[in-house]
């Protein structure tokens, strides 16, 4: 038989500071920061915590981002897939095939418009299981064929980009497992930044017994401020486009629309200097990519006509933040 007492300073044993116990809120903390554990995994563990705090919209979002958003439920931002490339592959004589990707900023409205709106509602470990799939493609969406037929009347009158002397027969959405990586990132990120400044609040929050959102406001505050930040639309960013300009909004991880927003902007030279100075950074924006844009802000490289050194400079900022978040 134990002596009388120990029983209870071995079950009560400290948490983070002095045993091995921790809190709902530390675990999630934990999972959420540690690059091994899962994004599925990681959001089940601040579901334990949403739910024990009674926070509603916080446990509605983590719900979605395991099971996948169903129909009539809004979609935050960061899982907007308007912004992504289409690939068309082009059957010529002989078998011979070639594939071009386009960009919605490419193509007339009523082809680009079948972009407008689409999003990726998939579970989050279905995302997942896209982002470290096997294989050299991308995964990728195909377009309905009245598109495809659309596209060839119009190839045939010389009013979209096309291959001479060639057929289009497939066309798809590509999901760039770049950007499904970044997604995957950012989802585990803002996640973290919540659990974090939930922890601020109250340690215990998360426990059984422990304080709710009725209980402590402060927790429900947090919670509101990441719900709206969540939600909220990105800002984006406007391209000349032909006789007007075009709202672009890319995603993370889209380089491919990166490019082909900046040969809009700024013209055909910066967005090659671009293409081969992120290369040269190795994928991830450097010492190259910001030597190209203080070329740009010198004025020592050609620009679209009638744009200014500051409209080019700050909007080049913007479309390679929207890419890579962080970059200023």
């Amino acid at each position: 038989m134990l002596p009388r007492g120990l029983c209870c300073s071995i079950c009560s044993g400290a948490g983070r500071n002095g045993g091995t116990m921790t809190t709902a809120l530390e675990r999630a903390v934990d999972s959420l920061s540690d690059p091994e554990v899962s994004v599925a995994d990681s959001l089940r563990r601040l579901l334990v915590v949403a739910r024990r705090i009674d926070a509603r919209a916080l446990s509605d979002w983590l719900q979605s981002e395991l099971q996948g958003y169903g129909p009539g439920l809004d979609v935050p931002e960061y899982r907007d897939a308007s912004g992504l490339p289409i690939s068309i592959r082009f059957d010529g004589y002989g078998g011979t095939q070639v594939t071009r990707r386009m960009h919605a900023l490419e193509l007339p409205d009523e082809l680009s418009n079948v972009m407008t709106g689409m999003k990726l509602t998939q579970p989050i470990a279905e995302l997942a299981a896209l982002a470290h799939g096997s294989g050299e493609s991308d995964p990728r969406l195909q377009l309905p064929g009245y598109w495809l037929a659309r596209y060839r009347e119009l190839a045939e009158r010389g009013e979209v980009p096309h291959m001479e002397m060639m057929t289009a027969n497939h066309v798809a959405v590509v999901i760039p497992r770049t950007y499904l990586t970044g997604l995957l990132d950012r989802i585990k990120s803002v996640a973290l930044n919540l659990a974090l400044e939930l922890e601020d609040v109250s340690r215990d929050a998360g426990d059984a017994g422990g304080p709710t959102v009725a209980s402590e406001p402060q927790l429900g505050e947090k919670v509101t401020s990441h719900m709206t930040m969540i939600f909220a639309t990105n800002s984006s960013v406007s391209v000349a486009s032909g006789a007007g300009s075009t709202a672009v909004q890319l995603q993370v991880g889209d380089v491919d629309g990166l490019i082909a927003a900046a040969r809009t902007l700024a013209g055909e030279e910066v967005a090659g200097d671009l293409q081969a100075a992120l290369a040269k950074d190795g994928g991830n924006p450097g010492a190259a990519t910001r030597g190209v844009l203080g070329r740009i802000r010198t004025g020592s490289i050609g620009l679209a006509g009638g744009l200014s050194v500051n409209a080019a400079y700050d909007g080049l900022v913007a479309l390679i933040a929207q890419v890579f978040p962080g970059f200023t």
